[in-house]
């Protein structure tokens, strides 16, 4: 099997750059890092609230 240069895995840089712009960029998680810990933060505060109330029960 032949070994492909890691570069050629990845998208171009102007197709990136292009994406990146029009916020549609093809990921699972938002791109904006403090957006996404922010809805993190939210989320671990809800799961902590769940398990605080389910420990008094």
């Amino acid at each position: 099997m032949q070994q492909c240069h890691f570069d050629d895995y990845l998208l171009p840089a102007e197709k990136f750059a292009a994406l990146k712009r029009e916020q549609a960029l093809p990921l699972a998680i938002n791109p904006n890092s403090d957006q996404y810990l922010e809805e993190r933060l939210q989320l671990l505060d809800e799961q902590l609230a769940t398990v605080t109330r389910l420990a008094k029960d």
